[in-house]
């Protein structure tokens, strides 16, 4: 991004298309988006285009998304100076950065007023051009892209829980693009009483076309697919009639919002048909860069040995039914003149933090030596020892990380029989003896959604809950003693 100054104060020509749909999978359209002209903004800018991705159930998203989308432009318009000459590049960015933070308020107003609404929340990104200056402001994983002689360059960094990943070169863009996690964010419009938008700004030259849209497009689409329909486009509408299309074709899983903004006369070309798939995408924030990934010290003997152990560990679960009910506990059978001897009763305290980085739900295993080993979200193998510490990741990336589906019951066996099953719906961890009795509600309360559950030798229960790897340690609360007389 550049600082571009001082700026030119012709008004420059615009050829604009909207467009938008629910998609071939959800039933309700929570996108809104807007554009406003010149006349509409006192002459004090050239164009103001918002495109927001509503969240929080049927009715939530779709008000979020209109609330934000309608506040940032009435707020933008309230603080653009009167004369146009007046209009400097800074004013573009603090107009726009306060527009968004207004729109933070009145989402997050709203869901606290409504006890029906809490909880919602939106993405934005607004476009807001004077002359040859654009500012550019964004909260989420809706982007904007520039279309400039062919090369399609994303403008925007996603506020993303796999964008972070991406940054710190854990995943690659096409990987990030097919992740289960991709839509996990982590910025939101109304998500929490204050936001911290991205606001910078970029240069327009005649002939650039801007692209604004949800990640119902961006998921879809390659940026290369994206850069092909942009530039052989004639017109604005068009063009944004044809995204739409492509991304139903290919599925349309979500919402679909795109608005395309052509700056100065256009002329259509062809793209290479060998164009790279991924977009040219300006440097992230330092914050983000400075999440470099740990160098892999292991050896190739260390490495080979857990890799098979894993793998082996794996294929044992995946054999015995991971993916299928767990099995029906089995009544032990007594012999003549056994006497039953009663266990300590234990209860488990509250759920302890193993690791802050995030984990796949499942697998999860326990060794005998107190390590928990778990998968990253880039499919590769990580181990956290018994006091915490987590080695960097090793192993080559699982292929299948990206395309599973999670498992629809978790569950692990202990050393004595004992069987643990994850109740997402309920979030707590039931326990069975042997015989098939309830014998303990684990985690009720304290857990978010319980998945990939393991337990040591020591009896503790690791679960990852969420994205995040969790233990929780027995404790015993009383040792009935019970006579038994002869029978």
């Amino acid at each position: 991004m550049t600082n571009a100054s001082p700026m030119q104060l012709d008004t420059p020509q615009l050829d604009i298309g909207l467009a938008t749909d629910v998609g071939r999978v959800r039933r309700t359209n929570q996108d809104s988006a807007g554009v406003w002209l010149q006349e509409e903004l006192s002459g004090s800018a050239d164009g103001l285009f918002v495109v927001a991705d509503g969240m929080g159930g049927r009715a939530g998203g779709e008000i979020a998304s209109r609330l934000a989308v309608d506040t940032v432009a009435s707020n933008v318009a309230k603080q653009l100076p009167a004369e146009r000459a007046e209009v400097t590049p800074e004013d573009l960015v603090r107009t726009l950065h306060r527009a968004l933070e207004a729109a933070n308020d009145a989402v997050w107003k709203r869901s606290n007023e409504d006890p029906e609404l809490q909880g919602m929340g939106t993405t934005c990104v607004a476009v807001l051009i004077a002359g040859d200056v654009a500012a550019v402001g964004n909260v989420g994983d809706s982007r904007v892209y520039r279309l400039r002689q062919g090369v399609l360059t994303q403008i925007t960094c996603d506020h993303s829980l796999v964008q972070e990943y991406v940054n710190a070169g854990e995943l690659s863009p096409a990987e990030a693009r097919n992740s289960r996690f991709r839509n996990v964010i982590t910025r939101a419009i109304g998500g929490a009483p204050t936001v911290e938008p991205d606001v910078d700004l970029v240069d327009l030259a005649s002939g650039d076309t801007l692209l604004l849209c949800s990640d119902g497009l961006s998921t879809m689409l390659t940026d290369a697919a994206i850069a092909r329909i942009l530039a052989s486009t004639a017109t604005a509408q068009d063009a944004a009639d044809r995204l739409v299309a492509a991304a139903n074709l290919q599925g349309g899983m979500d919402n679909i919002t795109v608005i395309v903004v052509r700056y100065g006369p256009f002329q259509p070309m062809a793209v290479p048909p060998d164009l790279d798939e991924d977009a040219t995408t300006l440097p992230p924030p330092d914050v983000l860069a400075a999440h470099g990934r740990a160098s892999n010290k292991r050896g190739p003997i260390a490495f080979v040995v857990i890799v098979a152990i894993l793998s082996a560990a794996t294929a044992y679960l995946f054999l015995k039914g991971l993916l299928i009910p767990p099995p029906v506990p089995v009544q032990p059978v007594k012999q003549a003149g056994a006497t039953a001897k009663e266990e300590a009763v234990v209860e488990y305290g509250l759920p302890e933090i193993v690791t802050t980085k995030p984990v796949q739900g499942a697998p999860l295993a326990c060794d005998t030596l107190g390590n928990v080993y778990a998968l990253s979200l880039s499919g590769r193998i990580l181990r956290i020892s018994a006091t915490g510490g987590a080695s960097p990741d090793f192993g080559p990336p699982d292929p299948r990380a990206t395309k599973f589906a999670p498992a629809p019951l978790y569950w692990a066996v202990d050393a004595r029989g004992y069987l643990y099953v994850c109740d997402r719906l309920a979030r707590r961890i039931h326990k069975y003896d042997p015989s098939g009795t309830r014998v303990a509600e684990i985690g009720a309360g304290n857990l978010v959604d319980p998945q990939g559950i393991a337990v040591d030798g020591a009896g503790n229960v690791y679960v990852v809950d969420g994205h995040t790897l969790k233990v929780l340690h027995p404790r015993a609360i009383s040792t009935p003693n019970k006579s038994h007389e002869p029978g």
